[in-house]
């Protein structure tokens, strides 16, 4: 049987202060009743233990229930109170709605990571500016929504460098909330530390700059939702312009350049595609027209295209006004993507890709059947050491959905039924290659490569020798 909260009374509910986050104002609200978060978290918010991070809190309607709606409506608190308005050009409509239905109706704690992947770190953070303009004006402290996004170092109001918990105790490791306000030190008692993002000490200061000037833009004047589409389209116009990418995909040693520019391999190694090989996160949403789901992931990649964030908001407007949305370059390049391509046709098709005609399936079957009869013939007169024709061989520079469609592409399928190695030929070709190149191999290592024996291997250097006789 579950336990049972306590009574909880509370008698002062002080109002929410600017950019005060939600588990901000309930440690507030514990200290000044005079209880304990355990019982008060379960009456106000639903859940014993208030968890961060403390940029989506969720449980809200609850939570207004128990407050009687004094502190406001749960739009106005999503808001102002957390870092959702910075989030949800990022997320696709379904995700933004169930993000803030997990925010208003799921029991305290974070917001679920299956709708929004971002990643906030566990130490608290504060500014001492912050705490003794905060201190002079309103008596106390309190906590900061702007200041607990991971990648935010300093004080977007001060530009006064963050601090943390000391690193040394097991207060900075424990998530469970603690009824203290910001103070100069650490909870243990020890001088603070100066926070830190993982891999961005060798960081030149111009992406740590347009990364602050981001986030603040993206708090203090949030993008309107009717722009949202468009995020991805400026993105691939930037790339387009800085010559990162073009109608045939991404410039990979360009990306690289300037990124390099940045001085910041374990930063982008640590947060930008941190599970994933190399660029493949920023190839990825440049090159299909899409944004990721990760905030912080975002942010990085808006600071190393734009110079500024005004210039990232223009450029969107710009997309807005002309109706361009963004394209998928694997659908766009030469049609393999899709059934039928209408391009012509295509209201927001900007100039950054490459206008093509239509192609039938028929008419990609033709061209896939020509590509797979060079592939063949190139190989079979080639004097270099042969490779065996596999269908995927055979279909190098085609599109390999031809595998997967044999009954839309009948002559493409019938081509490489008929080419395709087996087991027996493919050690007859190399044998012969083998046996044509006197001198490199004996008789012994090609038994073993190939796997004939010794009379067949007689046999056809016989043949080879009539061949050449004849």
């Amino acid at each position: 049987m579950a336990r049972q909260p306590r009574k909880v009374t509370i008698l002062n509910l002080p109002p929410f202060l600017p950019g005060e986050t939600i588990v901000g104002h309930f440690i507030r609200i514990c200290i000044e009743n005079c209880v304990l978060p355990l019982d008060t978290g379960r009456y106000i918010f639903g859940r014993s233990i208030i968890t961060y991070p403390w940029t989506l809190s969720r449980g809200l309607e609850h939570f207004i229930e128990k407050t009687g709606k004094v502190l406001g409506d749960s739009e106005s608190m999503i808001a102002n109170q957390t870092i959702f308005p910075a989030i949800a050009p990022f997320l696709s409509e379904r995700h933004r709605q169930q993000c803030v239905e997990d925010m208003l109706t799921a029991p305290g704690g974070k917001a679920s990571n299956n709708v929004w992947r971002g990643r906030t770190r566990e130490e608290m953070k504060w500014c001492f500016q912050c705490i003794a303009e905060d201190t002079k004006k309103f008596g106390h402290s309190y906590w900061h929504r702007e200041h607990q996004f991971a990648l935010v170092t300093r004080c977007l109001k001060h530009k006064m460098p963050l601090h943390t918990d000391c690193g040394e105790c097991a207060g900075h490791r424990h998530k469970n909330v603690k009824t203290r306000l910001p103070v100069m030190e650490c909870i243990c008692g020890k001088p603070a530390r100066l926070y830190r993002i993982p891999g961005a000490e060798d960081l030149n200061g111009i992406l740590e700059e347009r990364i602050h000037g981001i986030f603040d833009n993206l708090l203090a004047d949030p993008i309107p939702e009717e722009e949202f589409p468009f995020i991805a389209a400026a993105m691939q116009t930037r790339a387009t312009e800085l010559g990162l990418m073009n109608d045939r995909g991404i410039q990979m040693a360009e990306m690289k350049r300037h990124i390099d520019t940045f001085n910041a391999p374990n930063f982008f190694h640590t947060y930008a595609w941190r599970r994933e090989r190399r660029f493949t996160s920023i190839r990825r949403h440049l090159y299909h027209g899409t944004v990721s789901p990760e905030l912080e992931f975002n942010v990085i990649l808006v600071a190393v295209l734009f110079e500024s964030p005004q210039q990232f908001r223009e450029t969107i407007r710009r997309k807005f006004k002309r109706s361009e949305l963004p394209i998928n370059i694997w659908e766009e390049v030469d049609g393999w993507g899709r059934e039928t391509i209408d391009l012509d046709d295509r209201p927001n098709f900007h100039s950054g890709a490459r206008k093509v005609r239509s192609i039938q399936a028929e008419e990609r079957d033709e061209r896939a059947s020509k590509i797979i009869q060079r592939n063949y013939e190139r190989e079979i007169v080639s004097l270099e050491k042969p490779k065996r024709m596999t269908k995927s061989e055979l279909l190098r520079s085609a599109s390999p959905v031809i595998l997967y469609q044999t009954e839309k592409y009948p002559r493409s399928a019938a081509l490489l039924a008929e080419y395709t190695e087996s087991d027996r030929a493919w050690s007859l070709r190399r044998a012969e290659w083998l046996l044509t190149n006197p001198g490199q191999y004996d008789m012994a290592q090609i038994r073993r490569a190939t796997k004939l024996k010794a009379a067949e291997l007689e046999s056809l250097l016989t043949e080879i020798r009539n061949r050449k006789e004849g």
